[in-house]
């Protein structure tokens, strides 16, 4: 565990959903827990925290590289997020947040949408929650498609589909 993790008096947890709209409902078709990257913790939640400039979340990321090491070498099955991650391996799309909701007193989602005709990929397996200057929060590979050593699990986004990405964090007390 990084040092930065030791000197933070609370634990930041992850979880991300891909909801599709279809036929005037949206629909789950992807859920996960996720890492938060020591970046987040070394320098961008103080940042957040003292209200500095460009600091602020504002991005949900969409890649296409889940199944490549942090050099964007193709590895041919999944490769995990890591806590040293500070960029997306295979960028396809960025979607602003267009809502911030509060679920619970210690929890914050982030919502970003992916509009017909944007992040139009058969691949999707990568997501970041990215700061309004790009600096990345936290990382999420899909899971293996047929367990250990196997490639990500992809998701096709067509033309026409609507899709969300609800990013949701987590702050608890470190005991």
């Amino acid at each position: 565990m990084s040092k930065a993790y030791d000197e933070v008096p609370f634990k930041v947890t992850g979880r991300l959903a891909l909801r599709e709209l279809v036929d005037g409902a949206w629909t789950t078709r992807h859920e996960q827990k996720n890492i938060v990257v020591d970046l987040a913790f070394e320098e961008l939640f103080p940042q957040i925290f003292g209200r500095v400039p460009g600091a602020q979340i504002g991005i949900i990321s969409v890649g296409t590289g889940g199944d490549y090491d942090a050099s964007v070498v193709f590895q041919a099955q999944r490769v995990a997020p890591a806590v040293t991650d500070s960029q997306m391996r295979i960028e396809l799309f960025r979607a602003g947040i267009v809502q911030t909701n509060f679920p619970a007193v210690n929890e914050v989602e982030f919502v970003g949408l992916m509009r017909e005709g944007e992040a139009v990929s058969a691949s999707i397996d990568e997501f970041g929650l990215l700061t309004t200057d790009g600096r990345m929060v936290s990382h999420s590979i899909n899971a293996e498609s047929a367990g250990a050593g196997t490639p990500t699990v992809k998701y096709t986004k067509a033309l026409g589909a609507i899709y969300s990405v609800n990013w949701t964090l987590t702050i608890d007390r470190c005991p």
